[in-house]
């Protein structure tokens, strides 16, 4: 007898035995196939979110935020690559990319660098 049910696997990174809450879907009438969900039930973006919100900091490089959570850089950078639409990038001084929360209002040094950027492209 064959088994119907296929395990579509949408790619993410796994740390520390985390694997990411599962739900059955139907796939052409009987058929299912079970699908890891990534961003709804994601335990640990709150985590970076929370850090991406500290005052101390404008933008918080991947590494920082790893320092500050424990978390795997390549993971970090999958998270922030789902939740992309909540997160802005900036290049900073010495070449790294930073990131904060869109929510964030733009400080003043971003503000005059988005207008040196319209002045001199």
């Amino acid at each position: 007898m064959v088994d119907e049910r296929e395990s579509l696997y949408i790619p993410f990174a796994v740390q520390d035995g985390y694997e990411l809450p599962t739900t059955d879907v139907a796939i052409h009438g009987s058929r299912s196939a079970t699908v890891r969900l990534d961003r709804p039930q994601d335990p640990v973006w709150p985590l970076v979110h929370q850090t991406l919100e500290d005052r101390a900091w404008d933008f918080r490089t991947v590494e920082g935020i790893g320092r500050a959570t424990g978390l795997a850089e390549p993971y970090i950078e999958q998270l922030i690559h789902i939740h992309g639409d909540e997160v802005r990038t900036r290049t900073l001084s010495d070449g790294r990319v930073g990131y904060t929360l869109r929510s964030r209002e733009k400080g003043w040094r971003e503000k005059f660098s988005d207008f040196m950027d319209l002045v001199y492209p």
